[in-house]
């Protein structure tokens, strides 16, 4: 019996991943839980991932429910690249770290319009709750370490120790320690350690998110690594535009390392 004032924070948790099918035929539980109120609510549960073959297993249900059951050593994706959860069709479910940490992945896209990160895209997606700690994402166009392109949803208390880096190209681009770009996403308690490059002619480049369309980024949130690129270069986005809100509550947001570029470069934002 659970009693709690914010059902958005019960995470029950239950095994589903079967040997060569994954989540594809998991049947989606849910359990009852008393709300603040007093009545009975219903909330879904979260399928248990424990290791490297269930994380990559994300990939056969994308709009699934999913919860780290312990830390995950990802070390022997180097040399053997990670392929990101949502390829070509983006992930739309949930997934909670619980605080548990992501050990040395590494992933590496080489088709330039393939958004990179631990998630390529995500649409309406809930992504939070954990620590990408140590390894290597690259890409071409959208990079960030925890998702490479988003649109909707809600991304927060993610921190990344990882290197990140993006070849840019020709159109949009968004290259970020956290989200590579963010449209109409609210974010918040967002940390970067690892050290973000865009190539000589990138853009939009920032220690957090690269290119914010909209939506909002608040909480706990700074960058303790080196930034640097074409033009659009910031500390903490590279370009914000649409109404896109950074900062408010009461955390400060801050830069506090080197940010470096052609043009339009900001210790918070590289241009507004």
């Amino acid at each position: 019996n659970i009693r709690t004032i914010d059902t958005n924070n019960v995470v029950l948790g239950y095994d589903a991943y079967q040997e060569g099918t994954g989540y594809n035929n998991a049947e989606a539980k849910n359990f009852s839980v008393t709300n603040k109120e007093g009545k009975s609510e219903t909330v879904d549960g979260y399928m248990w991932v424990h290791n490297l073959d269930e994380l990559r297993a994300m990939n056969t249900n994308l709009g699934g429910h999913y919860a780290l059951r312990n830390s995950i050593d990802a070390n022997a994706t180097l040399g053997n690249t990670f392929n990101p959860i949502g390829g070509t069709r983006g992930f739309s479910g949930k997934f909670d770290g619980l605080g548990y940490s992501i050990f040395g992945l590494n992933v590496k896209v080489t088709e330039e319009n393939d958004p990179a990160g631990l998630f390529s895209s995500i649409y309406n997606a809930s992504i939070r709750n954990f620590t990408l700690n140590g390894g290597t994402i690259s890409g071409g166009k959208y990079v960030g370490a925890a998702v490479g392109s988003a649109s909707g949803g809600v991304i927060e208390n993610i921190t990344n120790t990882a290197s990140v880096s993006g070849i840019g190209g020709e159109g949009d681009n968004g290259i970020g320690g956290i989200v590579g770009y963010a449209g109409n996403t609210t974010m918040s308690g967002l940390k970067n350690i690892g050290t973000i490059s865009g190539a000589k002619d990138s853009k939009n480049v920032g220690g957090i998110v690269g290119y914010m369309m909209s939506g909002s980024l608040t909480g706990e949130t700074y960058n303790l690594g080196g930034v640097s690129g074409g033009h659009n270069i910031g500390g903490i986005v590279g370009q914000a535009t649409n109404g896109a809100e950074i900062g408010g509550g009461s955390f400060q947001i801050f830069n506090q390392l080197n940010v470096t570029g052609d043009y339009n470069v900001g210790g918070i934002a590289g241009t507004m």
